[in-house]
């Protein structure tokens, strides 16, 4: 997963801070069975739990298939964006919300441009020589 414009120690920190089993526990019943905890999917409609918790901090539904971790669940359940996720999560840990570097999470129009000119370039290079060593001009 990309880190969005946010520190990966950061996110890891958020991550330890927010215990999957906690988090999804305060909106799906889970009990534990073996090693792992279980409950019936909040994504889709089920009667025998499918829904499956490790304290290894991921989440896996046998009936629909979703995965994914503490920030996804979030993201899914709540049906908000990676940052607002972030947010509920920080807020949840008591966490003040790093800045997040807006030019990496959203390149303004003169850097699309840069990478755009960057990329016709090699473009055209790659083009011309491999004309050249076909002999085609």
């Amino acid at each position: 997963m990309q880190n969005r414009g946010y520190s990966a120690d950061w996110l890891q920190l958020l991550k330890q801070k927010n215990d999957i089993v906690s988090v999804i526990g305060k909106y799906v019943h889970l009990e534990k069975k073996g090693g792992r905890y279980w409950g019936c999917c909040p994504f889709h409609n089920e009667k025998t739990p499918s829904f499956s918790v490790s304290d290894e901090g991921l989440f896996y539904c046998f009936g629909c298939k979703e995965t994914g971790d503490v920030i996804s669940f979030v993201m899914k359940y709540e049906s908000c964006d990676f940052s607002e996720a972030v947010k509920i999560l920080a807020k949840n840990a008591g966490m003040e919300v790093c800045a997040v570097d807006d030019a990496f999470s959203r390149p303004d129009e003169e850097e699309k441009k840069r990478l755009a000119d960057y990329f016709i370039h090699d473009f055209y290079e790659i083009r011309d020589n491999t004309y050249e060593r076909c002999g085609r001009r």
